[in-house]
């Protein structure tokens, strides 16, 4: 079970124990301080983006989501990524830059949770080509 989850079974826990009859001030008093503690993790955890992470790209097929890719069950986002080294491709017996070190870019990204399993993107220094990238070559920029 997730962290948010189960504080905010503990809040609606302490929510309906600090409304019992009979108890002393003294320990309402200590629950609510509690109940405080819980409220205010549960909104730190509501305010913090899950931050991506990039996974290891193992090529289409070879990925032990694969299954989930061709059925349509994978996440997709788009995300903004930089690249951190050229990243090159076959044009017909020769390789070419396809994107630039430094260059800024919207992919699509195949993601389970906060990983990247793999991503695509189309060229600006290449219009038609549209292809996976690889991972090693992208850091997030967020």
């Amino acid at each position: 079970m997730k962290e948010y989850k189960k504080l905010l079974i503990i809040k609606h826990a302490l929510q309906s124990y600090v409304k019992r009859e009979g108890a002393s001030e003294l320990h309402l008093n200590q629950e609510r301080k509690v109940l405080a503690e819980i409220e205010d993790r549960i909104n730190r955890l509501r305010i913090t983006p899950r931050k991506l992470t990039l996974g290891e790209y193992k090529g289409c097929g070879s990925c032990s989501y694969y299954d989930w890719c061709k059925n349509g069950k994978i996440n997709k986002k788009k995300i903004k990524v930089r690249f951190i080294r050229n990243e090159r491709a076959d044009d017909w017996g020769r390789f070419v830059t396809v994107f630039s070190k430094g260059e800024e870019i919207v992919v699509e990204a195949n993601t389970v949770g906060n990983t990247v399993l793999c991503a695509i993107a189309k060229s600006r220094l290449y219009p038609d080509y549209v292809d996976f990238i690889s991972l090693e070559n992208i850091e997030i920029v967020q």
